[in-house]
């Protein structure tokens, strides 16, 4: 049997030198003092955490309502009666979210259906409306 050479490697060109201007220094080194000037730990922060925590635990109910019922969410959005067809889920799912972070007043049921109106009726709020959730 005849051989067999190895393949060549390939080598990418090298990328050419960026030229750099003063406008692009001092926007750099601005970005870099913001990012050094932010207090590691605030009360915004813990606010800004505890919104945060709150957004990923809204999308997660919104997701497993999908999962779900898919189905339903399908049909729901293509007769748009969604609100209609997932409202027990829609008010389970609100149940199990307010008393995770019911502390947070209107802000949550914001953020909760704003995570409904994403998930569920793909950005569509005239599908689901803040009052669906009530």
């Amino acid at each position: 049997a005849a051989p067999v050479a190895a393949p060549e490697p390939i080598v990418e060109p090298a990328a050419e030198p960026v030229e750099e201007t003063p406008e692009a220094t001092e926007a750099t080194e601005a970005t870099e003092i913001e990012e050094v000037a932010a207090p590691a730990t605030s009360e915004a922060g813990e606010e800004s955490a505890e919104v945060a925590a709150a957004q990923r635990f809204a999308k997660l109910v919104a997701t497993d309502i999908r999962l779900y019922n898919e189905e339903a969410v399908l049909a729901g959005r293509k007769e748009g009666d969604l609100a209609d067809r997932l409202s027990d889920q829609l008010a389970r799912g609100r149940e199990t979210f307010m008393r995770r972070h019911g502390d947070m007043g209107s802000a949550a049921e914001e953020i909760l259906h704003r995570a409904f109106v994403d998930v569920l009726a793909a950005g569509d709020e005239e599908l689901l409306p803040a009052s669906a959730l009530d």
